[in-house]
């Protein structure tokens, strides 16, 4: 069954008459449709990440332009601008510092999870390059799922959806347009 049809049959069934066992199979569905899309949008990410390394080892640019780096790149100008300093370190401390009193987030980790994913605005992330990037001591999967959650909290505190930050296998994506207003909500610190 294609799309249309699917939201055809959705639109015409009838919930309050629907069966536990009917809801349930439009439960399952919808987790089916779910986890299609964060596959394609995980290989897509691959693929970015691939292109992007392939150029870079031919020394060519890369065959298309990607809007994820194009965001990457307007993120990085964007940070630069709210915390000007004198190297990377001392940007990103004073950015981190901003989320922190912004989100009334628990901990530098935390805040260097938030963001990393900010700075890869609609790319997954790994779980590996959370940790590195945030200064974790682990790079387990459940120590960031931990920051992750207490993210997503301290998100939803302060009116964002909980679709801001999606999950993939292994790994984690701000949603391109809620990176661009955390940066602009954390200006107004």
């Amino acid at each position: 069954m294609n799309a249309s049809g699917f939201s055809r049959r959705v639109a015409d069934l009838d919930l309050s008459a629907a069966t536990d066992t009917q809801l349930m199979q439009l439960e399952d569905a919808f987790r089916s449709i779910a986890d299609s899309i964060a596959t394609a949008r995980k290989v897509m990410s691959e693929l970015e990440a691939g292109l992007a390394l392939r150029a870079t080892q031919t020394d060519q640019a890369p065959m298309l332009a990607l809007p994820f780096e194009e965001d990457r790149q307007d993120v990085e100008r964007a940070i630069r601008a709210l915390v000007p300093g004198k190297n990377a370190v001392e940007i990103e401390s004073k950015f981190r510092k901003r989320v922190l009193d912004h989100f009334d987030i628990e901990g530098w980790i935390a805040a260097g999870v938030l963001s990393c994913l900010v700075r890869f605005p609609g790319r997954f992330v790994s779980h590996a390059e959370l940790a590195a990037a945030a200064g974790a001591q682990s790079d387990k999967s459940g120590v960031i799922r931990v920051y992750i959650c207490q993210l997503r909290a301290s998100l939803a505190l302060k009116g964002y959806s909980g679709e801001a930050i999606e999950t993939g296998r292994g790994a984690y994506r701000i949603v391109r347009s809620a990176a661009f207003e955390i940066i602009n909500a954390v200006a107004q610190v």
